[in-house]
């Protein structure tokens, strides 16, 4: 994992059967995060927004599967916040 800036990460995920595997890995980091947050006393709640660029080895760079999952994870914050989509 690997913060990009402000409050966005990447999340690297290597020899996955399908694109499945990376929807139930965002699922499940999605259902995580809805957890809310104890700062001192007070349980704080946040929202997550998550977009998957998904590419077969080789086949797309860095750069491009940085751009396709940014433009993903908009089209989930776009949908209501607390979701994934799949670029």
């Amino acid at each position: 994992m690997s913060r990009v800036g402000g409050d966005e990460f990447v999340v690297l995920l290597e020899n996955l059967s399908s694109d499945n595997d990376a929807c139930e890995v965002a699922r499940k980091l999605v259902a995580y995060m809805r957890e809310p947050v104890m700062v001192g006393d007070r349980a704080v709640p946040a929202t997550t927004s998550a977009g998957l660029a998904v590419a077969a080895r080789g086949e797309t760079g860095a750069a491009e599967l940085l751009r396709r999952a940014d433009g993903a994870m908009y089209q989930a914050k776009a949908g209501g916040r607390n979701r994934f989509h799949l670029a």
